[in-house]
């Protein structure tokens, strides 16, 4: 991996969206759309229609009013409480209705899924959009919704400790495994490539991504994965396995499955939400710590994560 650019790039993304980082309003941001959004005061009622949104705001010690969910689970990683926030729905369909009952002043959400719908949402308040997708715009973009906040100064903080502490863990690891992570949605898998940011922190850690760097991703960021089937996945055969599934831990069974290194080692992982919606600086850092130790058990200790966080050897549903 190439660490030096990476880390070079995202301390130049700090530096250059770091400025005006002072909460004296009004405040104007850039977000991924290229649109100028202007703050006369700080924002109340937040919508964090993408988990990202809400890793980014309690990091800042600030709250959202409601997140979007996968089927109305929030996000144990955050420790929130189904009582304390409202569940506005997924994050391509959203429950505008509930959205303007409470008033909500900011949505906050992915480009793809919700810029084609901008005008909606700019009927209520101020809208962003992130296209979190790479290890740069995990800089890039929570950096401009700390900005909205006035607290831009904070999440540069966290930045420059989380650059720290990836070339810390980078010169404790070395070459020699293979690794991958799915994200498992319905009956489809669909695997990550090396420029998206769960991609880029298994190579940080010196673990070969088994899927490889997309050419395309560079043209068309959303290019970060593709699906993937069992048999391609036996061919790949990765050492080890970080998986995702939305509806809980238990996955399909398939007896191609049993053929893979990473069952035979115990070594198929159901992961948290943390790992698909990792661009979050409380997310990116859990994921960096348990992939760590997953992946080095001997030389790096198992992390305090919170209950329903840490990942758990893969059950599959007969």
């Amino acid at each position: 991996m190439k660490l030096n650019s990476i880390i070079a790039a995202s301390v130049l993304t700090v530096l250059t969206f770091g400025n005006a980082m002072a909460a004296e309003y009004p405040i104007t941001v850039i977000d991924d759309r290229g649109v100028l959004v202007t703050f006369k005061e700080k924002p109340k009622n937040v919508a964090a229609l993408t988990t990202v949104a809400a890793d980014v705001m309690k990091a800042i010690d600030e709250k959202p009013i409601g997140v979007g969910t996968f089927g109305g689970k929030m996000p144990a990683y955050l420790e929130y409480k189904t009582e304390d926030y409202i569940d506005f729905g997924q994050l391509d369909q959203p429950n505008l209705e509930l959205m303007t009952e409470n008033k909500v002043d900011l949505t906050v959400g992915i480009t793809n899924y919700n810029a084609p719908f901008a005008e909606d949402f700019e009927k209520m308040g101020n809208l962003i959009t992130m296209q979190v997708h790479s290890f740069e715009s995990s800089f890039r973009d929570t950096m401009t919704l700390a900005k909205a906040f006035g607290k831009g100064e904070q999440l540069t903080k966290l930045n420059d400790e989380f650059n720290e502490l990836v070339l810390d863990y980078n010169e404790k690891t070395k070459a020699g495994q293979t690794a991958m992570f799915i994200w498992v949605w319905g009956d489809e898998n669909y695997a990550y490539y090396s420029e998206s940011m769960v991609g880029s922190l298994i190579e940080l850690l010196n673990v070969k991504n088994i899927m490889g760097y997309n050419i395309l991703s560079k043209v068309e960021t959303t290019n970060i994965a593709r699906p993937i089937d069992a048999e391609e996945l036996l061919t790949l055969n990765p050492d080890v396995i970080f998986a995702f599934r939305a509806e809980g831990n238990n996955f399909k069974n398939n007896p191609v499955y049993k053929q893979l290194k990473a069952i035979k080692n115990n070594r198929f992982y159901s992961v948290g939400q943390q790992y698909s919606q990792s661009h979050g600086p409380i997310a990116r850092q859990m994921v960096l710590k348990e992939m760590a130790h997953l992946l080095y058990p001997d030389t790096f200790e198992k992390p305090d994560l919170p209950k329903g966080a840490g990942a758990v050897s893969v059950k599959f549903a007969k």
